[in-house]
């Protein structure tokens, strides 16, 4: 098994994919089988199973559990977009917190 950078396997996911690309979300409890490789960006929704012999395509989401494709025109890197935001938010909510259990 051949893994990339900055995958996300959410809790429960279960893969045995050959290789595994860059950027990629496997969904909880999402189940990839082994003859399956996965390119970049590619998204699988919750409760997704693909047990099938092939290549998914860059930019590939699978949706629901009798998964439905859609190709995103474009690549997002959702992972670090999140956590920019949270860098933003979180010292400003500890902040009110903070005011609130002295106020």
């Amino acid at each position: 098994m051949k893994i990339g950078d900055e995958n996300l396997f959410e809790i429960g996911s279960v893969c045995y994919a050959q290789e595994i690309g860059n950027n990629n979300v496997f969904g909880i409890q999402s189940r990839i089988g082994p003859d399956i490789k996965i390119t970049n960006n590619c998204r699988i929704g919750p409760r997704c199973e693909l047990m099938t012999n092939e290549e998914l395509k860059e930019n590939t989401c699978l949706c629901f559990e009798f998964g439905q494709r859609k190709n995103a025109e474009q690549s997002t890197n959702s992972l670090k977009t999140q956590a920019e935001f949270l860098k933003k938010l979180l010292p400003k909510y500890l902040e009110i917190l903070k005011n609130k259990e002295i106020g």
